[in-house]
């Protein structure tokens, strides 16, 4: 069992600056849906995530 988060929030910062972030249809369509949200607002609040948010993996015994 892990003690850290998989990936640090600097490393998903990192990423999304770079241009290396995918967001799913779904995920797409329902922030628009729900919140008036476009792409550029989803990135916008990923990277006003705190390390607080960043919690342990747990480990998964199925596919998602």
């Amino acid at each position: 069992m892990r003690s850290k988060p998989y990936y640090s929030r600097n490393k998903i910062v990192s990423l999304i600056k770079k241009g290396r972030i995918y967001v799913t249809d779904n995920a797409l369509r329902t922030a628009e849906e729900d919140f008036g949200w476009k792409f550029e607002d989803i990135k916008s609040a990923l990277l006003k995530l705190k390390p607080k948010h960043f919690h342990k993996s747990e480990p998964r015994y199925d596919n998602p």
